[in-house]
Formats: C-alpha cells, structure tokens, sequence
C-alpha cells in the first residue's frame, strides 16, 4: 500500500523494489514533508493496518488531510468520522433508471415504452434501502434481461431476497460465473489489463464457440462486455477513444465471491496450501516469491495454471521459476499446464526443457525483461499466446514456425527467420494478432506474410528497399481492426512511407503510421470506419485538416512530431463531427489555427505540446459547451497566459513544463527548459 502511494505522488525511485517496509514508510514521510497533501484510503478494514500506516504520512500543521472510507463502525471511530446518508428515494430512482437504460419520461412511465407501477416502485426502493451498491447492480441485472414491461419488473424484484449479490450472480451463466471467479486470482482492487484477462479466459478453456461464423475471441469479448454492463466487472481506465483498456472486480464483489472460488478450489495461494489435496492444484497464484518451493512433483501433476503477481523485485533474476516450471514438468517429461503467466516478473529463469509443457496455451513474458528463450519453445503444438512485449528478445529460435495453432504474437521489433520449409507450410497461419514485427529485405518471413490473412492487430517496423509488397498484402487484411506502420532507414531514422487504398478495410478502426508520407491519401481512400489515427514525422506540406475532417468517424487525431511542417492550419466547416480528442505535438512551424462554422463540435480534449510558434487557440474551440479539458505543455508563457484569459471557465487547464529525451536521430529542439513542473488551473 505504502508503494502504491509512493508512486501515485510520483516518486519513482522504489518502482517496483523489494524495500522492507520501514524504509517505504520513511522515505513517504520524507516525500511528503513540507507538502499540502491530500491522501485517500479506500476500504480500510483493519484498525492496526491505519495505525501502521500513520507514522508514514507527516503532520505538516498546513491543511493536509487523509480521508478513509471504511464499513466498520470501530475503526472510524478512531478518526472524525463521517457517516454517509443513504440516497434520497428520489435519487435513488434516477439511478435506477441510469443503470438500468432506462430514462424516465413522466412520473411513472419510462423511455423503454412502459408504465412502472407505484407498487412496483416502492418494491425496488424497499429493497435497495437507498445503498448505491445494490441500486448498481440491480440495476445492471435489468439491463442484462432486457425488461420491457412493469410485469417483468416486478417478477424479478420478488426474485429479491435481502441478497441482491446472490441474485445477480445466479442469474449469470454456468460458464460466466466462472470467467468472474477467475478474476479473484488478480490481487484485490488490482487493474487488470483487459487484454490480458480475455486471453486468459481463452487459454483456460472456459469460452466456447457459438456459431461457425464467430472466432473465440469475438465470444469472449460478448462474454466480457455482458459481465461489464450487469456492472460486475469495473472498467478502471479507459483508451482516449473510449475502449476499455484496464478493469477490476469491485472490491465488495471480491469479498462475496472469495468463498465461492473457495468452495469449487478455482485457485490456490502458494504458501495457503497446507492440507489441501494435491489433486486440487490446478491453478497457483503466487503473490511473492517461489523461494523454497514445498511442493513435490506428485503435488503438481495436475497443476493446470501457474500465475505469477511477484513484481516487486527488479533487481534480481527470478530464478526459482525455473525450478519451479521443472517440477511442474516432472520426470515423465511433460506437464499439463495450460498457463503459464509471468508478466512482471522480473527475468525468470525458464529451462530448457518448456518445450515439454506440450499442453500450453499460455506464455506471458511482458515486461520481464527476459534476455533468451529456450530453443524448445517450437514444441509446444497447442499454444495460442506468446506475449514477448517490453522485454530484450532480439531473435526468436527458427522453431518458431512450428506454432501452427498460434493466434495471438506479441514481439518487441523482433526480426523473424524461419525457414524456407517452414514458410512454405500452414506456420502461423492462424495468428489474429502480429505486434511488433521487424522486417527488412534481409528477412526470409517478408516473403511468407502474404499466407497470413486472418490478422485483426498488425505492427510492423520495416526498413525495405520497396514497400510495395507490404502495403499490398496490407491493403487486402480485411479483417484487420488495429494497425501500426514504422518505416525507418539502417540509421533508426523515419523514411519514406507509401500507402495503398485501405477503404477495403471496413473493420479498421486504429491506425499508427510512423515516415514520410509527403502527402495524404484521400479521404475516400481511409478505412471508412476510421476511429483513431496518429501521423508522426509525415513531413506533410500540405494542410492535412482538409482530408481528415471528412472522416466520418474520427474521434481521436494525433499529429506528432513534424506530420506537418505547414504554417497554418484551417479545420474546415462541418468537419470532425465525431472527434473528441485531439493531440498537436512538436509542429514547429505551426502558427496561425482556424476553425470555421460547426467544425469540431464534439472535442472535449485538446493537447498541445511544443508548439513555439502557435500563436493562438480558436475562440470557436475555446468556447465551446463539450470542450473538458485543455493540456499545454512547454508552450511559451506568453501563449498560457492568453489562453488562461480566453478559455471557458468549465474547461479544465493544465500547464506543464517538461523535459524531453531526444530520439535518436533528433537534436535537442524538443523545447525542454531544463524542468519538470505541472500546474493545473
């Protein structure tokens, strides 16, 4: 907890190290010194966990306050405490509506096109008693069921015993109560990355195909986008085009379900596994470290998932991992383990013999730094995700064709070298996701991309000759719905970047293109259903805004460093109906900005940075009733100060000043002034 808050008040100099706790608690207490600070604790349960915890937050006699929330009467008493009021009947009823669709029209009737009956209207506020939680989640269940009547209404309220949480969960499917349980095995109130846990979810076998026409991954997403409108599962951060990125299982919600996990042994804890039956581990998480591992090989025959959350050490080589995997391998020479996740972990010792693990689905190396993997890894018939992202892999054994039922490849600018033999089989064919690939003429694999023609997430860095090849098998990707593009010379440095017509590509909704285009396509040419893109160093002559603002569905445009070298910039009228974000970052030469009638009426968010030249905001965009928030950062004083005049007084201003580390073929034109301040208005 203590270097939880350490890092959220920003001192990052024990991320992730193994520090004994008096040392956190210290070295808070000297971060916070001299400071105003404003500290919330959620969920307090312990009385003698907050009198630990005070020593590590100063008094500063200058306002500073800790506010914690708490469901214990004893504990709160310990401080001023202030007791929350149930919501008023009436409140409680528009939330009701809210949560559930629904948006009231009269007194009684609703949107959904039907009379809500007093009676029925004072069954639910009896029930839910005023208390947010349950006016959430019941709420959700009425979503879910899609209740078109006040009959319907009532039938499910009488279903309402003094257990809301027991009714929302029954009222789940066999195998969606399992995909919720699972998420107990992610440390409590964690954010978990959604696309982390959907994989999860396939490689555990709990998703099963519905129809000819649907992959797993379109099964699981329903799966996931169900549990999330019921109100079960907590979207905790959002991508800047409203996309899930992390989620978290209410921490109420985790409490109740614990011994539901429990009572079936989904999982179990390393080191709470005394007098458990050995035939009950099927699935270990692990919390710390794996040092001096207890349990036999007869104990882990049947292990089926080994998780690891042991983060917090990055300074040591996780090497009992591999002690550990070996075990699970056994002497029979195989294992049955289907997941093996070690996303965190710090450069795990994997042995040589992984390749025996013949029924793995799962291997998540992200951000484990890892140097190498075993050569043996080509033996793995069945897996299905390979995540090899933030870590120094620079070379993938040849063996890596031999994964013919890989579906999800996740690299780090990794060159692949597979053979001719093995391109010339159905190697790979399979994979929906390909990230972070780099190909150059000298690269075997740019002759054998064609065959893969099922991708739905590509990114590529290539540094070729002639890129017609590559931007012609891209043209034809039809199912792809995420792609990133990075042309760059033997140098490091952006190059020439072409591109073909991609209006084919009706599913694409994400594109990142890094090179020089010199011009745009035109706006016919763009995926149709174009949500988000990002340009950087384009070196565009020509004002882009006039393209882009006829995409009809944008909602988030970056133009980074140097997309455009222009002047000036007109967003014509009626254009960027959709947009909501929008990013100016390192446009050097910008500076004069236009926005004609009814353009860009939807933005919310504005980020520019290092612009020096720019010498104005429109006032159209200024005053704009949708426009949220306003970021500038290293921007000359001069141009703050005008804004801060200028700006609605319900749009948020944030002024930073940064410093930058220059790429490397750039020189220090990043405008850095040497500090790193951040002032919100």
């Amino acid at each position: 907890l203590i270097l939880s808050v350490l890092k959220q008040v920003g001192d990052q100099k024990y991320h992730g190290a193994l520090t004994s706790e008096q040392v956190l608690e210290d070295t808070l207490s000297r971060h916070l010194m001299e400071k105003r600070y404003l500290v919330v604790l959620d969920d307090v349960r312990d009385h003698h966990v907050w009198e630990k915890l005070k020593d590590a937050f100063p008094d500063n006699e200058n306002g500073s306050k800790i506010v914690f929330t708490t469901r214990e009467g004893h504990i709160a008493t310990s401080a001023d405490p202030h007791k929350l009021k149930p919501l008023s009947d009436q409140d409680s009823w528009v939330m009701f509506l809210n949560q559930a669709g629904f948006e009231e029209c009269t007194s009684h009737s609703t949107q959904a096109g039907f009379v809500v009956e007093p009676k029925t209207k004072q069954k639910f506020l009896k029930i839910c008693k005023g208390l947010p939680l349950n006016i959430v989640l019941l709420g959700g269940l009425i979503s879910a069921k899609k209740i078109s009547s006040d009959d319907e209404l009532l039938r499910v309220l009488n279903q309402v015993n003094s257990d809301i949480l027991w009714l929302c969960y029954n009222d789940l499917l066999d195998i969606k109560k399992l995909c919720l349980l699972y998420l107990l095995l992610f440390p409590k109130e964690v954010n978990i990355p959604v696309r982390r846990l959907l994989r999860l979810w396939l490689a555990e076998g709990f998703v099963k195909k519905q129809s000819p026409n649907m992959v797993p991954e379109d099964v699981v997403q329903e799966y996931f986008e169900d549990l999330v409108n019921r109100k079960m599962i907590r979207i905790s951060k959002l991508r800047s085009d409203g996309s899930p990125r992390k989620c978290r299982l209410p921490g109420v919600l985790h409490d109740y379900l614990l011994s539901k996990a429990r009572d079936i042994c989904l999982f179990h804890v390393r080191g709470n596994t005394a007098g458990a039956d050995p035939l009950c581990f099927r699935r270990i998480v692990e919390y710390a470290g794996i040092e001096n591992c207890t349990l036999n090989t007869s104990q882990l025959q049947h292990l089926r998932s080994y998780l690891s959350f042991n983060i917090q050490n990055k300074d040591t080589p996780a090497k009992e991992v591999g002690n550990f995997v070996s075990k699970t391998i056994g002497k029979r020479g195989f294992g049955l383990l289907r997941v093996l996740d070690l996303e965190g972990v710090y450069k795990p010792s994997l042995p040589d013999k992984l390749g025996d693990l013949v029924y793995l689905r799962y291997l998540g190396l992200r951000w484990t730094y890892l140097d190498i993997l075993p050569q043996s890894i080509g033996n793995l018939p069945y897996l299905e995700t390979l995540d090899l992202k933030h870590t120094n892999i620079n070379s993938l054994p040849k063996s890596i064709g031999k994964l013919k039922h890989l579906r999800h490849l996740n690299l780090n600018e990794i060159h692949l070298d597979m053979p001719v033999q093995v391109q010339q089989r159905s190697s790979l064919t399979q994979l929906l996701t390909l990230w972070g690939l780099s190909v150059n003429d000298n690269s075997r694999v740019n002759n054998g991309l064609y065959r893969l023609l099922k991708l739905r997430e590509l990114g590529i860095t290539f540094n070729l000759s002639s890129c017609k090849d590559l931007v012609h098998w891209v043209a034809n990707l039809t199912d792809l719905q995420s792609l990133r593009l990075r042309s760059k010379d033997d140098m490091g440095r952006p190059s020439k970047l072409s591109l073909e017509p991609l209006e084919n590509l009706d599913k694409l909704s994400h594109m990142n293109l890094l090179g020089n285009l010199i011009k745009l396509p035109d706006s016919c040419n763009f995926p149709p259903n174009l949500k988000v893109l990002t340009l950087s160093v384009s070196e565009l002559k020509d004002d882009p805004m006039r393209t882009l603002g006829k995409l009809p569905n944008l909602t988030v445009l970056r133009l980074l460093k140097d997309s455009y070298c222009g002047k000036s910039m007109l967003c014509p009228r009626d254009g960027f109906g959709k947009l909501r974000v929008l990013k100016l970052w390192m446009l050097k030469e910008l500076e004069e900005w236009d926005v004609e009638e009814n353009a860009m009426q939807s933005l919310k968010e504005l980020n520019i940075r290092v612009c020096p030249r720019l010498k104005n905001i429109p006032l159209r965009l200024l005053q704009l009733s949708t426009f949220e928030e306003l970021i500038l950062t290293n921007m000359p004083v001069e141009f703050t100060a005008d804004i801060r005049k200028k700006k609605n007084k319900n749009t948020s201003l944030t002024i930073n000043v940064l410093d930058f580390t220059p790429l490397p073929w750039e020189q220090d034109d990043t405008g850095s002034n040497g500090g790193s301040v951040t002032q919100s208005i």
